[in-house]
């Protein structure tokens, strides 16, 4: 959990789909969040947990949940930056 968790409001840290914006570039944010998740906690299990909850908020804020799936799953594959996740 971290401080804002713990806020009796909510933080909308990330755009809402329905706002007049490129989409493709919006679904980054997932990757962007998921790399500093791995950056600063040690366990896999807790940067897994932070995904999921950064999931969750976003497709309440009109994300797809497949394609969110489906970006994590490329970049994961693809990408160097990937690696902080698989070392851990």
């Amino acid at each position: 959990m971290t401080k804002r968790d713990g806020f009796p409001f909510n933080i909308v840290n990330f755009p809402n789909l329905l706002d007049n914006i490129p989409q493709d570039g919006s679904y980054g944010v997932c990757i962007a969040q998921t790399l500093l998740y791995a950056k600063a906690r040690s366990k896999y299990t807790d940067i897994i947990e932070r995904t999921l909850i950064l999931k969750r908020q976003l497709v309440r804020q009109n994300f797809k949940s497949h394609i969110l799936d489906r970006k994590l799953l490329k970049w994961m594959r693809r990408s160097e930056k990937a690696m902080v996740m698989k070392m851990i």
